[in-house]
């Protein structure tokens, strides 16, 4: 079971007239199945809005996460109301995760640069996936990896491209599965 997130967030709609921020987490073994829900958030938003559907890149322990939302009913009152919000928080942490994939953020547009990366990845026998963001590209490899040296020198040579160019490593992250921007009326 996967964790899904449909936000849409300031950072994308600082120019949007009565923008307000807006999520739903849920649960998921099939990501393309919640495409018409993401569809109706979608359509919930205003004019102009771009909402972003997030998958977390590891799968989930809902054992754990059961055990863990049992012990947090017991000791403390929540909102019964928030319970799903409550549930996918609990399902998110790391110690939940069924094993431990990283992404990469590779905010970067240079498909050159990319391959470079992607190649290196290879080369220390990484199994890896990419796939386009609005900015970039996330890179989500199956295990971590000493990244001290590896990082800084990637986003030195990134910075020599473009100074807004960078790579950040997520654990036990999300990544964006999809985004769409409502059409203005």
């Amino acid at each position: 079971m996967y964790v899904g997130l449909f936000i849409s967030r300031n950072k994308d709609n600082a120019d949007v007239e009565n923008f307000k921020t807006r999520k739903e987490a849920f649960f998921t073994e099939d990501p393309f199945s919640n495409i018409p829900a993401f569809m109706s958030f979608v359509i919930k938003g205003q004019p102009g809005e771009m909402s972003r559907f997030y998958i977390s890149v590891s799968p989930r322990d809902m054992q754990k996460t059961q055990k863990q939302l049992i012990h947090r009913l017991i000791d403390d009152p929540i909102d019964l109301s928030a319970i799903n919000a409550i549930t996918t928080s609990i399902a998110m942490k790391p110690e939940n995760e069924l094993n431990k994939k990283w992404l990469f953020d590779f905010d970067c547009s240079d498909e050159d640069a990319l391959d470079k990366f992607v190649k290196e990845l290879d080369d220390k026998g990484l199994i890896h996936d990419e796939s386009l963001t609005p900015n970039g590209y996330a890179v989500v490899v199956d295990h971590g990896f000493d990244t001290r040296e590896f990082l800084p020198r990637w986003n030195t040579y990134l910075k020599t491209l473009n100074p807004e160019y960078s790579v950040e490593l997520k654990r036990n992250a999300m990544v964006l599965y999809h985004w769409f921007t409502k059409p203005s009326v």
